[in-house]
């Protein structure tokens, strides 16, 4: 084929000339001289060109190189404070040992020289809280005051190392409404069966009214109500306050005070009184005989229905303890009024349904904020309203709008038309606002 073009194009050239063998000869090696110099060419640019790749996988590469670089300064700041965390844990732990083992030599050598002591731990399974508890409360306190603590614990009185007087916090703006006040006032020494009724009687105002004011403001006006002399205001208000810290460690009194104090969401109260309640009227509407009891199946069903979300293990839970207010007569009955003993007002919040309600609250909370923070990743250091919205939706698929954005107001400390606009916040106050938040799983996840 090369041999037949060859002679067309000597043909076309070179007319009758062409068919001369020396002419073929001279053009053939002319054309072997040319492929020669042309494949010299090609090895030249091929032996230039290796390296050389193409502009747009250059650019994919430029920029995953940024995005790792990026990736890579993140990683190494966290390193630096984790390193930096572990060096200073490993410096308190040396003291801390070095402290524990002269403490030891002296409470041996104390042993030696003191006279015998009561035990003060078998007093522990008489306290709410075990044995964890009562060391936390005994622990740096003589017999005398381990006394006095014994004796507020099984009464409920006040413990005698409050302060008989306390000093007002003025009337600065940063002060809560509800402490407000120049001078000293008398203190109370309200204890826990004292404080309770209290704290009970507030939020039932607070529901009563549908009152959307701060509980801070609340309190301050429902004292103001009471107590029309600043003087008397302010002695409860104060010894509430005092009453509260000393308490917190009652989950009652503990809610309270965090909401009291802005540290926890009061959504969080309501939505727990709003589930005892739908509850507690979800089983009297099945009860279509007005009997007071419904049959274990019953009460089972109806749970499930309730909380759809719950796992088999907590919907046994409940049924265990529901359980317990069988009918004497027949055990495949339930009194059901026997678990809300004050009806469907805050008074159920003390029963022992409500407790454990309030634990898988709480579980479920944590399982759903864990699994926030695994879709986060732990690598971001701040997280903004966007990736934490995305974030949201994916855990909860079923999540709405209207639904978010509280959260969000709550995590992001904003309103609604600031959101666009909000800065990032960091990841340790992420979650700890997620912790003290009204966070309520909607669906479950797909």
């Amino acid at each position: 084929m090369e041999t037949g073009a060859l002679r067309r194009r000597l043909k076309e050239h070179l007319g009758d000339e062409a068919g001369d063998p020396q002419v073929i000869k001279i053009a053939w090696k002319r054309c072997r001289e040319e492929l020669s110099a042309k494949t010299k060419v090609v090895q030249e640019m091929e032996r230039q060109y290796r390296e050389v790749v193409p502009r747009a996988d250059f650019d994919r590469l430029q920029r995953r190189l940024s995005a790792l670089t990026t990736t890579h300064h993140q990683l190494t700041y966290t390193h630096t404070l984790l390193t930096e965390q572990h060096e200073a844990i490993l410096s308190r732990q040396e003291g801390l040992v070095n402290e524990r083992d002269q403490l030891s030599e002296e409470n041996q050598a104390l042993r030696r020289s003191a006279t015998p002591r009561p035990d003060w731990n078998r007093v522990a399974e008489y306290v709410e809280g075990g044995i964890s508890r009562w060391r936390e409360l005994s622990s740096g306190r003589t017999s005398d005051q381990m006394v006095d603590i014994l004796i507020s614990e099984l009464t409920g009185s006040q413990l005698s190392t409050s302060s008989e007087f306390i000093d007002g916090k003025g009337m600065e703006p940063g002060v809560p409404a509800y402490l407000r006040y120049e001078g000293s006032v008398r203190n109370r020494r309200l204890g826990k069966r004292d404080l309770l009724p209290i704290i009970e009687d507030i939020w039932r105002h607070k529901r009563r009214l549908d009152n959307t004011d701060p509980l801070e403001l609340f309190v301050d006006q429902y004292f103001k109500e009471r107590y029309h002399l600043d003087e008397v205001r302010a002695e409860w208000c104060y010894s509430l306050a005092d009453a509260c810290q000393r308490l917190a460690h009652e989950e009652q009194v503990g809610l309270f005070w965090g909401i009291l104090c802005g540290q926890v969401q009061e959504q969080v109260y309501h939505h727990h009184v709003d589930t005892i309640n739908d509850l507690y009227s979800t089983l009297t509407h099945a009860d279509t005989h007005a009997k007071d009891v419904l049959s274990v199946t019953e009460v089972e069903e109806l749970l499930q229905t309730v909380f759809p979300l719950k796992s088999e293990d907590h919907i046994k839970a409940l049924l265990g303890v529901m359980s317990r207010a069988a009918s004497p007569k027949d055990a495949s009955l339930i009194k059901y009024h026997h678990l809300f003993p004050q009806g469907r007002d805050v008074g159920g919040v003390r029963s022992q349904l409500a407790g454990v309600l309030a634990g898988q609250a709480r579980d479920e909370q944590d399982t759903y904020i864990q699994e926030m923070l695994d879709e986060l990743g732990y690598s971001l250091m701040d997280v903004s309203v966007a990736e934490l919205s995305r974030a949201f939706t994916m855990v909860d698929p079923r999540i709405e709008q209207q639904q978010l954005e509280p959260y969000l107001e709550w995590i992001f400390n904003t309103n609604k038309d600031q959101l666009k606009n909000t800065s990032p916040v960091p990841l340790p106050l992420l979650a700890a606002r997620l912790q003290t938040g009204h966070i309520v799983r909607v669906g479950a996840r797909a």
